[in-house]
């Protein structure tokens, strides 16, 4: 007779959401994954997860970074789970006792428990490497057991120290956010009577709703506007909390790409070289300030070619968001940076923009998580707010456009006209599948 372990199971369970609304996608819904013996499954109502036999990927359940997988559907982006997968794992702060029915894990988990339910598995990571990984089920007490218990129907085997790890089978994530791929470009008009274009007005937005239930119960924003609007999309994930640094340029010297640079790229053949530090950490800016292909790299050095005349293959520390022409004109700039608060919101690979808990007071350079693997240069153009010489800029025809948005439903949107009482405040909802033109008549 097979033992449990060696039967099919859910190693992984979770449930996709779109952030917005709060509700799973309509459609599409997918997973995947790089470890070898794991397979996809798809529900119903977003919930998306990986069938294995535990004993075939033991290890993997309790190796941090071992179970890899990613989710997404149509009009989001890949949303990666390592994190969540390494975050939900538990530890063993007293290790366990020969034969012990019970693990004492850290982080505990709160009743109703999704985790370690009656039935379900649980993997302990092995204590030497000749030992195999152990599979034991959740017994069924009658009651349930304290938050940081977790009753087992067979002893443990051998002894664990403090050391290994022990796993949920399935390891089981809490509602997954996707973001949408979509931005939203903010645009409008404003005018007087007579035909009168106010080009001094005051238009900008005071507050920012994240959600469409936030808006739908609450009649005053949540939250302040403190957004930076992204030239180029994130290379990788950000934690809520993520250090972020504000970049203080040099003088540039100036350079040209010796060839053609793909999308995705870490390496850039440039001509002449002779000014870059072999040892990289120089800040490259390519393309010119109005291009919409302009981006910035931290350079990770190059080995000096043994004929001046040659290009320098020049390593990049992220991968280029944009392509670019051989030819192509690249900056080499020293800089300076200073601590500038933190990220609001979680950030993920492919978002343009971000949530910081410290306003910008203008047009950015910032450097996100710096000196750690998420180390990354993001350009960001401050969003216009209702503050004196922050506001959106009014054109000679009276128009006016916003830098593009994502991650938020619904913005409160505020505007005054020399000393004339200010207009009703605007709440709009932000529509990703069409146009959000906007109307301003001042008296």
């Amino acid at each position: 007779m097979a033992r449990p372990e060696q039967l099919w199971w859910a190693v992984l369970r979770t449930r996709v959401i779109d952030e917005l609304t709060e509700r799973p996608p309509l459609r599409g819904v997918r997973i995947s994954s790089t470890t070898p013996h794991c397979l996809p499954r798809v529900a119903h109502d977003g919930v998306c997860g990986l069938a294995a036999h535990p004993r075939d990927v033991s290890s993997a359940l309790v190796r941090p970074g071992a179970l890899s997988a990613e989710v997404g559907a149509p009009g989001y982006l890949a949303r990666s789970l390592d994190a969540a997968i390494d975050a939900a794992r538990r530890r063993l702060p007293f290790g366990a006792a020969l034969g012990t029915t019970s693990l004492s894990v850290q982080p505990i988990e709160a009743q109703p428990r999704e985790q370690f339910v009656p039935g379900r598995g649980v993997t302990i990571g092995r204590e030497l490497p000749g030992e195999p990984e152990q599979f034991s089920l959740v017994e069924d007490l009658g009651t349930p057991p304290a938050d940081h218990i977790v009753p087992l129907a067979d002893g443990v085997a051998p002894a664990r120290s403090a050391t290994p790890l022990a796993a949920g089978v399935p390891i089981v994530l809490p509602d997954q956010p996707l973001h949408r791929d979509a931005l939203v470009t903010l645009r409008g008009s404003a005018g007087r009577a007579a035909g009168f274009v106010p080009t001094d007005a005051r238009i900008g937005i005071s507050g920012l709703w994240w959600t469409y239930p936030e808006a739908a119960a609450h009649s005053t924003p949540l939250h302040a506007p403190r957004l930076g609007c992204l030239a180029a999309p994130l290379a990788f994930d950000h934690a809520q909390g993520g250090a972020v640094r504000l970049c203080t340029l040099g003088a540039p010297d100036a350079t040209t790409l010796a060839a053609p640079a793909r999308r995705g790229e870490r390496e850039v053949e440039i001509l002449p070289w002779g000014a870059l530090s072999p040892g990289g950490n120089e800040i490259l800016e390519l393309e010119l300030p109005h291009s919409s292909e302009r981006e910035f790299a931290i350079s990770d050095g190059y080995t000096p070619p043994p004929d001046p005349g040659l290009p320098a293959a020049v390593r990049l520390r992220t991968p280029l968001a944009f392509p670019h022409r051989a030819g192509a004109r690249v900056l080499r700039r020293s800089f300076t940076s200073a601590a500038h608060g933190a990220l609001e919101r979680e950030a993920q690979r492919g978002d343009r923009v971000l949530f910081l808990d410290t306003a910008l007071a203008g047009d950015a350079l910032l450097r996100l998580e710096a000196g750690s693997a998420r180390d990354e240069l993001a350009f960001a153009r401050r969003l216009p707010t209702f503050d004196p010489g922050l506001e959106v800029a009014v054109a000679g025809d009276g128009a006016f456009e916003f830098p593009p948005l994502a991650r938020v439903a619904q913005v409160r949107i505020r505007a005054r006209y020399g000393t004339d009482p200010e207009i009703p405040v605007i709440d709009l909802a932000l529509d990703y599948a069409g146009e959000n033109p906007l109307r301003i008549q001042f008296p």
